[in-house]
């Protein structure tokens, strides 16, 4: 029959304590996964955010200037009836 004594009780505490240990190793190799691909992704945002904000300023400053000079005279052309 099987006896619950010190040896025993090691044993079991043992092979309890490398499982917690192997799965809070995975665990915190996951953490550290998803924290680095989170910094990936807030670089790959702030770069497309500072282009866009470029391509905004860009485009206020030519309609700025579209709307300060008068528009082009078009030239007429005849056309025969």
């Amino acid at each position: 029959m099987f006896e619950l004594n010190g040896t025993t009780l090691a044993g079991i505490g043992a092979v309890l304590g490398a499982l917690v240990g192997a799965l809070s190793f995975v665990f915190r190799q996951l953490i550290v996964a998803k924290d680095s691909q989170i910094s990936d992704l807030k670089g790959d945002r702030d770069y497309w955010r500072d282009f866009s904000m470029t391509m905004i300023q860009a485009n206020e400053k030519v309609l700025s200037i579209a709307e300060s000079e008068p528009p082009p005279a078009r030239a007429r052309t005849s056309r025969a009836r």
